[in-house]
């Protein structure tokens, strides 16, 4: 029995790494529903960043691999043109997953509801998903793919802690994804 029956999450997920893959495991294991918000190509420019996939891309990327990662979940993902959806309206929304980089959104999120009469909503934190040198995956892998695209291999020096290896980047049925050796060694 899951603790939530709906949550909704958010985010661009533009090149989907393990970050990803760690919010949307969270998620789908604390309810039985996940709505999931993907923002729109006007909303991510409003934010000023430079996607490298349009929307459309974007989408199916993510169908591709929560169907493949996350079979028999429940879940609907809707086109977001602000920083909240249906969380803001939906009175259903019980919780809101986020990262840590994304946390604030919640009291903002929740004062949003107390003006529509709704309940706040339970914010959940996942813990970002870092490379051994403390660096965000998501940054790693968008500056890698935007260098050299997928399928290449390089060797990194990371920054914090001097770590060094090969890091390789594929992409799986054409979604741009990342793995690392240097992000988790199970892998």
């Amino acid at each position: 029995m899951s603790k939530f029956s709906l949550v909704a999450m958010g985010g661009t997920f533009d090149i989907i790494h393990r970050g990803h893959l760690t919010l949307l495991a969270n998620a789908f294991e604390i309810s039985n529903k996940v709505i999931i918000g993907l923002t729109s190509d006007e909303f991510v420019q409003k934010k000023g960043k430079k996607p490298v996939h349009k929307y459309d891309e974007r989408l199916k990327n993510l169908l591709l691999i929560i169907l493949k990662d996350f079979p028999n979940m429940l879940f609907e993902i809707i086109q977001l043109d602000n920083d909240f959806g249906p969380a803001v309206l939906e009175k259903d929304v019980q919780a809101l997953v986020v990262s840590d980089e994304t946390n604030n959104q919640g009291n903002i999120l929740n004062a949003l509801r107390s003006k529509n009469n709704l309940p706040p909503v339970e914010i959940v934190v996942v813990p970002m998903f870092l490379a051994k040198d403390g660096v965000r995956v998501s940054v790693i892998a968008k500056l890698f793919l935007e260098e050299f695209g997928s399928g290449q291999k390089i060797k990194y020096t990371g920054g914090k802690t001097g770590w060094k290896g090969d890091i390789p980047f594929y992409s799986h049925n054409s979604c741009p994804l990342y793995t690392s050796d240097a992000a988790d060694d199970s892998l």
